[in-house]
This record gives structure tokens, C-alpha cells and sequence, in this order.
């Protein structure tokens, strides 16, 4: 094509300038909800022993669902965000973002029903040995529950922060991170003493619903409406499905263990698997339904 790359770095480019501006906030906002997770696992190492591996392999597995899907989506409408926002297409802006938190939470609220109710067959299968023995099954399966309960919120953040990013505001999102590490704290020191690791892990989850509650109302000042209502029956229905989803999940899991001998890994594989696929089936069928 006749084309030849000329290395260029001219950091006095106002461009340049403008997305280092830009950029410093963005990196501290986006480490606020890591931040948290850290002070959780500090304050959770004056509890009983195994509570910081409990936090760390429950964490874990919240992040599975929450880094591949919620993220994924996330950097997906970014750019086309970013392209409306440059153009000035608010309209557009506003499906786009609904189109991003509906999908986000149509993924994740099934997938934190599953990992909620599923609990302790997954971490039986995916940690238990050695010294790792029930009880600290028992532990970490408690903690991932209560993970879950705010794990669509922490999804949702994502999006949402992606569309102050896509309007050239790194600020606003950042002044509320601060925020939620202020309140995290206050959570861990409150809940700790009466729920230890489990108080822990919910008060992460209240700081997620908290930090998306927070930041859909300032860009609510700040955009108009942005289609809550679409966004809030999607929700409600999602939320429904996924119910009805963990009950059928939860009486296979509890139906294949009576029948089967859970010391043989195979047989942990087949109770997982099984209450997964069937899961997945009603939650299919639910969601066409539903439409």
C-alpha cells in the first residue's frame, strides 16, 4: 500500500497531554475496588485461621464470571460510547449504556445465583485436599455467598464507569471510589466482630451496590433519564429467572449428593456438572419466556 511508519513522541501534543490528564484518575478509580478487596483480607487476618485463604479462593471465584464477562462487555461498548459521546449523540449514548448494563446483569446475576448456591460443591471440587480439609470448605463456600451478593453491582460498575470514561470525566468516578473505601472500611470494622470473614465479604458487596447506586445517580444529573425503567425490569426479570434457576440447580446438587459417594472426584465433577447443565436449561428456557 506504499505506507511507511515514522516513530513519532511529541508529549507536548495536546492529545498526549490530555490523556495523561485523563488517564492518572481513571488508574486510581478503577484500583479503588482492588484497594478494598486488600483492606478485607488485612482485617480478616486478625479473625481464626484460614479466613484470609478462605477470602482469597472466594474473591477468586467472584472474579471468574466478573473478569471474563463483566469486563469483557465493558471494554466492548467503550469505543462505541466514547464515538457517541464525541459526536454528541446522547440518544445513542443512553441505548448503548442500558444495552451494557442489561447484558451485563443477564450474565452475572445467574452466574452469582450459581455460584452462591452451588457453593460448596464447587470449592469441594475445585480446593479440597490436602489441608484443605471440609471445614474449610465450609468457610470459603460462606464467604463466596456473601460475595455474590454484590456481584452484579461490581459488574455493573464497570459499564457504568466506562461511560464517564467515554465522556472525558475520570474525576467524578474516582471522588466516588474514594468513597467506597471510606464506607468498606466502616463495613469491615462494624460487621467483622458479629459475622467475621462472612462480614467481611458482605461488606464488599454493600460497598459494590452502593459505589453503581451512587454513580447511576450522578450521571443521571448529569445525562437526563437513561431508560432505569428498561434497565430496572430487565433487572427484576433477570433476577426472577435466576431464582428459579437456583432452586433447580440446588435440588439436583442435593439430590445426586445423597445418591453419590462425594470422597471420589468424579463423582464431585458429575454433581457439578449436572446441576450446572440443568441450571443453565431453566435459565435458557426462563429468559425465552420472559423474552
Amino acid at each position: 500500500k506504499g505506507l511507511r511508519y515514522k516513530f513519532a513522541l511529541n508529549l507536548r501534543h495536546p492529545g498526549v497531554r490530555q490523556m495523561m490528564i485523563l488517564m492518572v484518575p481513571a488508574m486510581l478509580g478503577l484500583a479503588a475496588s482492588r484497594f478494598n478487596l486488600i483492606v478485607n483480607q488485612t482485617i480478616a487476618s486478625g479473625i481464626s485461621e484460614g479466613s484470609i485463604t478462605a477470602l482469597r479462593l472466594a474473591n477468586r471465584l467472584m472474579w471468574l464470571p466478573l473478569g471474563v464477562f463483566a469486563g469483557s462487555i465493558a471494554v466492548a461498548v467503550f469505543p462505541t460510547m466514547a464515538a457517541q459521546a464525541a459526536r454528541q449523540e446522547v440518544a445513542e449514548f443512553k441505548r448503548t449504556l442500558s444495552m451494557g448494563l442489561r447484558t451485563t446483569f443477564l450474565i452475572t446475576i445467574p452466574a452469582s445465583v450459581g455460584l452462591a448456591v452451588l457453593s460448596i460443591p464447587i470449592v469441594r471440587l475445585l480446593f479440597e485436599r490436602g489441608e484443605f480439609d471440609a471445614a474449610a470448605t465450609q468457610i470459603t463456600a460462606f464467604a463466596l455467598i456473601f460475595y455474590c451478593i454484590g456481584l452484579f453491582a461490581q459488574a455493573g460498575v464497570w459499564v457504568v464507569t466506562r461511560a464517564f470514561y467515554a465522556m472525558q470525566d475520570t474525576l467524578r468516578p474516582l471522588l466516588i471510589a474514594v468513597s467506597t473505601i471510606v464506607i468498606n472500611v466502616a463495613l469491615n470494622l462494624l460487621l467483622r466482630p458479629v459475622m467475621e470473614e462472612r462480614g467481611l465479604a458482605l461488606a464488599y458487596s454493600i460497598t459494590g451496590i452502593y459505589n453503581i447506586a451512587v454513580l447511576i445517580y450522578v450521571l443521571r444529573l448529569k445525562l437526563g433519564p437513561i431508560d432505569l425503567k428498561r434497565i430496572s425490569k430487565s433487572f427484576v426479570l433477570v433476577t426472577a429467572a435466576s431464582a428459579v434457576m437456583g432452586l433447580a440447580a440446588f435440588a439436583v446438587s442435593s439430590l445426586l449428593g445423597a445418591y453419590l459417594n462425594l470422597e471420589h472426584t468424579v463423582n464431585q465433577i458429575i454433581q457439578v456438572g449436572a446441576s450446572i447443565a440443568v441450571g443453565f436449561g431453566v435459565f435458557a428456557a426462563l429468559v425465552l419466556l420472559f423474552r
